[in-house]
């Protein structure tokens, strides 16, 4: 069974990965996206928001799509390192659903307007 997520990269773009689930459940999947240990972000019915437990201790860059997220009201961490994984809420298969694109979509506006990052 396989699954899509979006992924902000530290070097400002983002993707959407299909992610296999080569593992029993998603935890390990989206560890390999994040590079580590999963922390989440963000959580509502809808979407979930992880990011690498450990990323400013073991000094990954900064995510400034991080601050977009905090300025959105997503976030209360003012300091994201690592690449951010964005998937919906629920049972496997954590397909992206609707909230989870508005999300991004308005993001992604903020973005734009926000001068490509402050």
């Amino acid at each position: 069974m396989s699954y899509r997520a979006i992924v902000l990269h530290t070097d400002g773009t983002s993707s959407i990965e299909l992610i296999e689930n080569k593992y029993d459940g998603y935890y390990h999947d989206i560890s390999e996206l994040v590079n580590g240990y999963l922390e989440i972000l963000y959580e509502s019915n809808d979407i979930v928001i992880y990011i690498n437990e450990e990323g400013k201790l073991t000094n990954l860059p900064k995510n400034k799509w991080g601050i977009l997220l905090n300025m959105r009201g997503l976030s209360n961490v003012s300091d994201i390192r690592g690449d951010i994984v964005i998937v919906g809420a629920g049972e496997l298969p954590l397909e992206l659903n609707d909230s989870v694109y508005n999300m991004f979509s308005s993001i992604q506006q903020f973005k734009i307007v926000s001068n490509n990052f402050v």
